[in-house]
C-alpha cells in the first residue's frame, strides 16, 4: 500500500494520493497564483511580509512542496505583467510590488523571463522614465559594446538580431508605343511602331543586413558586419510604426526610409520616439 504523494500517510489500495489532498494541493496552488496577481493589481496585503505568510500557510496546510509553490508564484507573477500592461503603462507601484515578489520568493531573472514576463517589466520602466523626462540607467552592458558613445552620452537600450531595411532607388526604361499589335501567343503581344524611352525611377525595400540597434539619449546607432552608422535623434522627421519594428526618416538631403526590424515595435516605437524628445 502506497503513501499518500501530498500527506504522506497510507492512500489506500493501488492509489497515490487521496482525493481530497489532491484537490486541496490544486486548490492551493490556484489561490497562491490569485494572491500573487491580487498583490500587484488590487492588494489586500499593505505589504510583501503579510502575502509572504498567507502564502506559506496555504502552501503548509495543502502539502504544496517548494517546486510547485515556486511554479505557482512564477504563474501569479506573469499574469499580473500582464494584468499591469492592460493600460500600456507600468506604474511605480506595480514595478515595486513585482520586484517585491521577486526579492521575496528568490526567483531568478531567468526564471521570471521564461515567457519574457521580467524584460516586459524593464521595458515598462524604461518607458516610464523616458515619458517622464529622464535618462534611464537600468541597462548593464557585459563585453565590449560595438558603438563609440560620445562624451555624456548615456545607452537606454539595445536592441540584439535586428533585421536593417533601407529603401534603393532604382532606374527603370520606359516607353510610349504607337502603331499595332500582333499576337504571338496567349497573352503575350510584341508591340511595333517607334519607341521613345525616358528614365523615371522606382524605389523598393531592400534587406542590408542583420545587426545590433543602439538607443540612447542622443542617437540611434546601428553595427552589423557589413555597415555601421548613427542617426542623431533631433534629425529624424518621422517616425512610422510597425507591429515587429520601427521605420526612421531622416531631416537629409536624400536621405531614404531606414527599417529596422526589432521583434517589438510597440517598444521600440515609444521609446524611440519619446526619447527623440528628452
Amino acid at each position: 500500500m502506497a503513501n499518500c504523494k501530498f500527506c504522506g500517510e497510507p492512500a489506500g489500495f493501488l492509489r497515490r494520493s487521496h482525493k481530497a489532498c489532491k484537490a486541496g494541493n490544486a486548490e492551493g496552488r490556484k489561490s497562491v497564483t490569485a494572491l500573487v496577481q491580487e498583490f500587484v493589481s488590487k492588494p489586500r496585503h499593505e505589504n510583501i511580509t503579510l502575502l509572504e505568510k498567507e502564502i506559506t500557510s496555504i502552501a503548509r496546510n495543502n502539502h504544496i512542496n517548494v517546486d510547485k509553490l515556486k511554479e505557482s508564484v512564477l504563474e501569479g507573477w506573469e499574469t499580473a505583467v500582464e494584468n499591469a500592461f492592460a493600460d500600456d503603462i507600468l506604474d511605480e507601484q506595480e514595478e515595486e510590488r513585482l520586484l517585491a515578489i521577486q526579492e521575496c520568493f528568490s526567483l531568478t531573472q531567468d526564471e521570471l523571463d521564461q515567457n519574457e514576463s521580467f524584460t516586459r517589466v524593464v521595458k515598462g520602466a524604461i518607458l516610464r522614465d523616458v515619458l517622464n523626462g529622464n535618462v534611464p540607467e537600468r541597462l548593464a552592458i557585459q563585453g565590449e559594446m560595438p558603438f563609440n558613445l560620445q562624451k555624456s552620452e548615456s545607452i537606454i537600450w539595445l536592441f540584439q538580431d535586428v533585421d536593417y531595411f533601407t529603401q534603393k532607388v532604382q532606374a527603370v526604361r520606359v516607353g510610349e508605343t504607337s502603331g499595332f499589335s500582333m499576337r504571338i501567343t496567349k497573352g503575350l503581344y510584341y508591340r511595333t511602331g517607334s519607341f521613345q524611352g525616358r528614365t523615371i525611377e522606382s524605389t523598393e525595400t531592400v534587406y542590408v543586413d542583420n545587426g545590433t540597434l543602439g538607443i540612447t539619449d542622443k542617437h540611434v546607432y546601428f553595427s552589423s558586419p557589413s555597415t555601421s552608422f548613427r542617426i542623431r535623434l533631433d534629425k529624424i522627421v518621422s517616425f512610422i510604426p510597425y507591429e515587429d519594428g520601427i521605420g526612421l526618416h531622416k531631416d537629409t538631403n536624400n536621405a531614404k526610409p531606414q527599417t529596422f526590424i526589432t521583434g517589438d515595435g510597440w517598444f521600440t516605437y515609444n521609446l524611440i520616439a519619446n526619447a527623440a524628445q528628452l
